[in-house]
């Protein structure tokens, strides 16, 4: 893969190639298990779920946090907690946050509780226990399992407490734990859909755009009667009325054979 074009493996002229368009940067994890970012108009390799990358094909979203990795920032709120800075992140730079204390640490997104899908990286100091992230301690989807290696958290449904607040760590409730360590807060009206890649934000909401892969069909070598997508692993109904203009949907895209 290379900015604006994504090459096939058959036809191997460049007939097959896509046109990759995105306006803008986008990150991804690398084959090494990192987050990484890749610049405008490159097409998206994800090893998320390591083995075989998928071509992540995501639409426009934004994070609406303010502050997606400065925990200590005026946009967010921390009662009886100390924050330490410096902690190696899941990009392999040293931006995340250790909050230690028995209270909580909160911002507000600007968004309300029934439309956001709310995420954040968070591990242990040392050895595993529970807290709760992304909503209120009273509700009952905000409790999660940490350990000492880095996950995605996430939040999709309403919280019928403090809605409106985006609850980073919240040590009360049924927390065990009174220390962790976490990394890039995200905000995202898509309707509790799972979170997309993450959208670094500093001092404002940040906007990641669609991405576009397309190929002018006609251009490809032969003549095309079907085109089947897999997609998450699962092979789509072939495409049998052939566009103008084929573009790649939505999704973690596997594979696309076009015969």
């Amino acid at each position: 893969f290379k900015t604006s074009n994504s090459a096939s493996i058959l036809p191997n002229d460049g007939t097959g190639d896509f046109t990759v368009v995105r306006n803008s940067s986008k990150k991804r994890m690398n084959s090494s298990g990192l987050i990484e970012t890749l610049g405008v108009n490159v097409i998206a390799p994800d090893y998320t779920d390591a083995g075989c990358p998928v071509i992540k094909i995501e639409a426009q979203s934004t994070n609406t946090m303010e502050d997606s990795i400065n925990f200590n920032s005026t946009r967010w709120a921390s009662t009886l907690n100390t924050l330490t800075s410096g902690y190696l992140d899941p990009s392999g730079n040293y931006t995340a946050w250790k909050v230690s204390g028995n209270s909580y640490l909160y911002a507000e997104p600007g968004q309300t509780s029934t439309t956001g899908t709310r995420s954040i990286w968070a591990r242990t100091v040392s050895g595993t226990g529970d807290v709760h992230l992304c909503s209120h301690n009273s509700n009952s989807n905000s409790l999660f399992s940490l350990t000492t290696t880095w996950k995605r958290f996430d939040v999709r449904s309403a919280n019928s407490t403090g809605g409106h607040l985006f609850y980073g760590v919240d040590f009360r409730g049924s927390s065990t734990l009174s220390e962790v360590i976490i990394w890039e807060a995200q905000s995202e009206a898509i309707n509790g859909d799972a979170p997309t890649s993450n959208i670094t934000t500093v001092n404002g909401s940040a906007t990641r755009f669609a991405d576009v892969v397309s190929i002018n069909t006609s251009s490809i070598t032969g003549t095309i009667s079907s085109i089947t997508e897999t997609i998450d692993g699962v092979d789509q109904t072939p495409i049998t009325t052939i566009p103008a203009t084929y573009t790649m949907p939505t999704g973690n895209i596997n594979k696309i054979i076009m015969q």
